[in-house]
């Protein structure tokens, strides 16, 4: 059947959503490029060198790093409200605001913070893996959007909803109306060559789909399993590290708003 006015102006939708639906991919792009380029080559030099830090050394660094973590993020106990308190009664930068509104923005502090904790792991202490893994973790972020961080987009989500935005062009649109097929064409090499460029998996069946192919990268760099054990042990302890700062402004918010409801420091 063909297609009436409505459902053109339906199709025409789908053609106008297009490039704002990838716009904040295309905003990404080069900084995913970069660190996977960057990641490969700092993973080539540690294979070529050896400089692989052993297993037992390389999980003790990762629990004083999540320990160190912890330590910078805030608490939801009543000593630690208390202490908020105190703070924002002393400083008359933040008084005019709520406690909550207060604690806008401290996720990126506190991400600065545990920027500075891996950077100290790479250089100070000589862990390379946290250099290798801080790539990939920008990289996982970046595709996840992260709460709270730079890219809270999820990529992989925008990128999921192309997909099935040519689902509909392709089903409901261009095999009704062949004006359409050109498009169709066009935005489906389009989508296809931002998976490539990215190295993301495309393969919707796979429990991998939308996520970094991180299996090439490793191949490329000539890794043994082992060694991608270390890099990918490294890189869960860094997004767990971030993922707990971005929980623990969340959970001191609730803990406010609770206090406030039964009429506490607040």
């Amino acid at each position: 059947m063909a297609l009436g006015k409505n459902e053109k102006t339906l199709c025409n939708k789908l053609l106008a959503d297009w490039d704002g639906l990838l716009a904040p991919v295309y905003a990404a792009k080069s900084t995913i490029e970069k660190a996977a380029n960057d990641m490969l080559n700092k993973l080539k030099e540690m294979v070529q060198f050896d400089l692989f830090t052993g297993e037992a050394a390389l999980n003790a660094a990762i629990d004083d790093f999540q320990d160190q973590v912890e330590d910078q993020i805030p608490g939801d106990e009543l000593d630690d409200l208390q202490r908020i308190k105190d703070f924002l009664d002393n400083c008359e930068y933040l008084q005019p605001l709520e406690p909550i509104s207060a604690l806008i923005g401290t996720a990126l502090g506190i991400s600065d913070e545990i920027q500075n904790l891996i950077d100290d792991f790479f250089d100070a202490l000589d862990i390379p893996e946290f250099g290798a893994a801080d790539f990939g973790s920008l990289i996982d972020n970046l595709l996840a959007g992260l709460p709270g961080l730079p890219g809270g987009d999820a990529l992989a989500d925008l990128l999921a909803q192309a997909d099935k935005l040519l689902n509909c062009l392709s089903g409901l649109c261009a095999i009704e109306d062949p004006d359409y097929s050109a498009d169709l064409t066009s935005m489906t090499d389009e989508l296809q060559d931002l998976y490539d460029d990215l190295n993301i998996v495309d393969n919707p069946a796979s429990s991998d789909y939308g996520k970094f192919d991180y299996g090439t990268l490793y191949a490329e760099a000539g890794m043994g399993p082992d060694q991608i054990n270390a890099i990918n042990n490294t890189k869960a302890g860094l997004n767990n590290a971030k993922n707990s700062g971005v929980n623990a402004v969340n959970n001191t918010k609730n803990a406010i708003q609770q206090a406030s409801k039964i009429g506490g420091l607040f």
